[in-house]
């Protein structure tokens, strides 16, 4: 069976853009990005001033390798980091800013379903090790607060990107590709352990 093409997604991201996503379906990813991690994001959450100025953006949950010269940024790397360390500051973030569309990594709990499903957001995950493909994607990059960006390596980076490709495992209704699949995998624990017997 032939592999089927991503569906474009592109900013500004909206509910009604992402209501329709199925969970597995591929998404190629373009637009406007807001990149952080650690502190930068837990600061976000708080303050998010960059996300009030402009509407539509996505949250990519990632800390760019980024090299700077004469005030010009490159990004070397950009894979994303593990999401289930943030999930309370990506809910905040959903929640006071609406963000409809979040990239990351790795299975999230059922707070983070609820807030999708209440805020019509998707949580779309790319491959972790995939950092300079995504890299090659970002046709510019910008620091939220370009005086600090030396210090503050983790954010809040702006991104514009063309072609990023990731999974949607949380849709727009809270239901979860990693939930599915580990529903599944018990089922299939407990069938093993009845035949054994």
């Amino acid at each position: 069976m032939p592999k089927s093409e991503p569906i474009s997604l592109a900013s500004p991201f909206t509910s009604e853009k992402v209501a329709s996503l199925k969970l597995g379906r591929r998404v190629a990813i373009a637009g406007s990005l807001i990149a952080c991690r650690g502190d930068a994001l837990t600061a976000l959450s708080a303050d998010g001033v960059q996300l009030r100025r402009q509407r539509g953006l996505g949250l990519y949950h990632a800390a760019p390798l980024v090299v700077g010269r004469n005030g010009q940024w490159r990004v070397c790397s950009a894979g994303p980091s593990v999401s289930m360390r943030s999930e309370s500051d990506l809910i905040a973030l959903i929640e006071r800013f609406r963000i409809h569309v979040v990239i990351g990594q790795g299975a999230l709990g059922a707070d983070m379903c609820r807030a999708c499903a209440a805020r019509s957001c998707v949580y779309l995950q790319t491959i972790g090790l995939a950092g300079v493909e995504v890299a090659q994607a970002i046709r510019s990059v910008t620091h939220a607060n370009p005086a600090r960006a030396a210090q503050e390596e983790d954010g809040p980076w702006m991104l514009e990107v063309e072609h990023i490709e990731a999974i949607v495992v949380i849709d727009a209704n809270g239901k979860s590709l990693h939930r599915r699949a580990q529903l599944r995998t018990r089922r299939n624990m407990a069938a093993l352990r009845s035949s054994g017997k």
